[in-house]
């Protein structure tokens, strides 16, 4: 379909395409020749792709039960089913014993269907399959073609805009204290583009607009501008143009804002955009989903006509291999939204854990930039009869090149001298294309002397191999290279491909670093430090261990702590921490009895903390064990000098009480003595007598 553009638009180009657009646009004048080699090509790179697909276990699909897609319905349920319905039908026909159906997902729904496995597949846009890919493990399998001005185009953006008669609004700086919509916060072409854009000029739209709103769909963003409910708004590339075609709106009444660093020399976008370009929608298998079942979707899908009513439906071109989705990572992490809202706010071991599967992923993309460099040259061999066609395949792989991450070199393996090398590597050494292209490698961007080279001198492989590549300043750096012979015009080269692993090696010396300082901590203490898992066996013990109970730390790893204690006091150990394991609760202060090496009875105090992951799952315990045999043998003398003090002192009250008694009855029987005395006294009185007695 051709569109008739209004006079007062531009063509808005980004300055800063991250993606070769040239190696993404799909001419249909193509020859039919080529285009056959194409489609075959398409195939093999989709078949080396799946092969490189997450290795853990997929959940066989049951060819009685439908597979489900999932499809983000950016406008509505109804259009979504209109669209893509055609798609399921399609897949059903190409793969046998298969039955597929859609089911449209809103923009806060996609998340969870993935999380309870109610699709096998999702199609969303590029923003939510990076979320999904970080968080719940997606996996790309290919990336839609967008059809257009009878073309098809593999990527998208975003497109600010206006009402034609604001006139008070002619760049985004005029921005600032308007009322802006979008479709939602997570959309990439319709929210996220324009956000980075406004972000890079100084423009925080969360507190510089007046009211930021967000409308739901794509049709409602454009009507609520239209109708002047907002001042401005943004969408995804080529919205503005289908509205128009279906005759829901009128281009004339709409200007599209562009800033000063556009250039309409830089890429050939034919649709109306305001910021930069990002791969188009990918469609990605989950978890769950077996990898023969998305091997059979993604040929089906790769190998889809563009003439088909499944695609005609879907106002595609087809599919393509799943592209590199590193500019929308960018975008992402430069908003600190999605999987990158904490991005920055990690510790130590937070970033090791982090880099290792980027790591892995880089590797899995470097082998596939080798597989797929193999197979462009040997596709240029195979067309090499015509000269266009050389020239196409050519120009083919020097995209590729050019977009990859990883840096790559093509030299010369006779002479040595550096034939190409791509934009990634040249930034890696900080040179210019033209200051290397031509010159000897030995000593300039590698440090191996002339007749030392590891490949053609020394006869070494270099696959995954750790080196160092020698930047402009003549610093060092590390890299993880593979070199890979290859033929190119009759003539022996070197193609040398490498990753920057500056970020890896620092963060790997500093966990040695923190390692040593943790072992040397320990060797100093004068207490055991331990760790176990959470079956209870210890998975680190410290040196102090030997002096402690007689065991090397090797012997200890496995056993349990029980495995140390008389029988009886591991019975009363297990009673007594059963319920403290059961609510991961830490240990304080827990005396127990244990048997060293020849068989001594050591009494050690335990405390340790339950080890928990970021998820809250227990992953064991880690403490320390002090020896306090001394102290209980103290205390038993303690407390039997403190028991015969107290059975001395029982027994010195024992007698103190008896010669009260006796005190008792010898007062008495004086008193009795003196009575008589007085009675007798009393009877000599009568008798005339004088009293004998006298009381003293």
């Amino acid at each position: 379909m051709q569109y008739e553009l209004p006079s007062n638009f531009k063509l808005l180009p980004s300055v800063r395409a991250r993606i070769a657009i040239q190696g993404l646009v799909s001419n249909a004048d193509t020859p039919p020749q080529t285009a056959r080699i194409a489609s075959a090509g398409g195939r093999i790179l989709a078949a080396l792709l799946l092969a490189l697909t997450a290795a853990s276990p997929a959940r066989a699909q049951d060819a009685q039960s439908p597979v489900k897609i999932g499809v983000l319905a950016k406008r509505s349920t109804e259009k979504c089913l209109e669209k893509w319905g055609a798609t399921a039908d399609y897949l059903t026909s190409q793969i046998s014993g298969h039955f597929f159906t859609i089911v449209p997902l809103g923009f806060d729904e996609h998340e969870g269907a993935v999380v309870r496995e109610e699709v096998d597949f999702i199609l969303v846009g590029s923003s939510y399959y990076v979320g999904l890919e970080t968080s719940h493990g997606a996996n790309r399998i290919a990336t839609l073609k967008n059809k257009q001005l009878g073309k098809a185009y593999t990527i998208l953006g975003g497109v600010i805009f206006r009402r034609a008669d604001r006139e008070d609004i002619q760049d985004l700086d005029d921005l600032k204290g308007k009322t802006f919509m979008a479709v939602n916060e997570d959309s990439l072409g319709s929210w996220m583009a324009a956000w980075r854009e406004l972000k890079e000029i100084g423009i925080d739209p969360y507190s510089d607009f007046a009211d930021l709103r967000f409308g739901g769909s794509l049709d409602a963003v454009v009507y609520a501008v239209r109708d002047g409910k907002v001042d401005a708004g943004t969408v995804r590339t080529d919205m503005l143009e289908r509205m128009a075609a279906e005759g829901k709106i009128r281009l004339e009444d709409f200007y599209v804002l562009e800033h000063d660093h556009v250039d309409e020399d830089v890429c050939e976008f034919p649709f109306l955009h305001s910021t930069d370009i990002y791969p188009e929608w990918p469609i990605a298998k989950l978890k769950h989903t077996s990898n023969e079942l998305a091997e059979k979707v993604a040929v089906a899908l790769i190998g889809m006509p563009a003439d088909c009513p499944a695609a005609q439906a879907a106002q595609c071109a087809g599919w393509t291999v799943a592209l590199n989705y590193q500019s929308v990572h960018e975008c992402l992490k430069e908003l600190r939204v999605g999987p990158y809202k904490d991005y920055g706010k990690i510790t130590l071991a937070d970033m090791v854990r982090q880099y290792w599967p980027w790591m892995a992923a880089g590797l899995a993309a470097l082998v596939l930039m080798i597989a797929v460099t193999i197979w462009m040259i040997r596709l240029n061999r195979n067309i090499s009869r015509t000269q266009s066609a050389l020239r196409e395949s050519e120009e083919r792989l020097q995209t590729i090149q050019d977009s990859v991450q990883a840096g790559v070199v093509l030299i010369d393996a006779e002479t040595h001298v550096i034939v190409d090398a791509n934009p990634a590597a040249l930034k890696m050494a900080g040179v210019s294309k033209q200051s290397v292209v031509g010159r000897v490698c030995h000593g300039f961007v590698y440090p191996e002397e002339e007749g030392k080279c590891p490949i053609t001198d020394l006869g070494q492989e270099v696959d995954n191999s750790e080196r160092v590549l020698v930047g402009a300043d003549g610093q060092t750096i590390p890299i993880l290279k593979t070199v890979t012979r290859i033929t190119l015009n009759d003539r022996e080269h070197l193609l040398e491909s490498f990753v920057d692993i500056t970020d890896r090696k620092r963060a790997e010396n500093e966990l040695r670093e923190s390692n040593k300082r943790f072992e040397h901590i320990a060797r100093s203490s004068g207490d055991w430090i331990w760790e176990v898992d959470t079956n209870a066996r210890y998975t680190y013990a410290s040196g102090r261990v030997k002096e402690i109970l007689g065991y090397d730390p090797e012997e200890i790893i496995g056993k349990r702590p029980v495995d140390l204690m008389p029988e009886e006091e591991a019975k009363h150990i297990l009673e007594t921490t059963k319920d403290t394991f059961a609510a991961r609760e830490p240990l304080v202060d827990l005396e127990n009895w244990n048997l060293t090496k020849d068989g001594k009875l050591v009494c050690l105090l335990t405390n340790g903390v339950p080890i928990l992951d970021e998820n809250g799952q227990l992953l064991g315990y880690r403490g320390v064990d002090k020896d306090i045999t001394n102290r209980k043998r103290d205390e038993d003398v303690i407390k039997q000098t403190r028991d015969e003090a107290e059975a001395s002192a029982e027994r010195a009250e024992r007698t103190r009480a008896d010669m009260e008694r006796m005190n008792v009855v010898m007062m008495g029987r004086e008193e009795r003595v003196l009575e008589m005395k007085q009675e007798v006294n009393d009877l000599l009185v009568e008798l005339g007598r004088a009293g004998k007695y006298q009381h003293v």
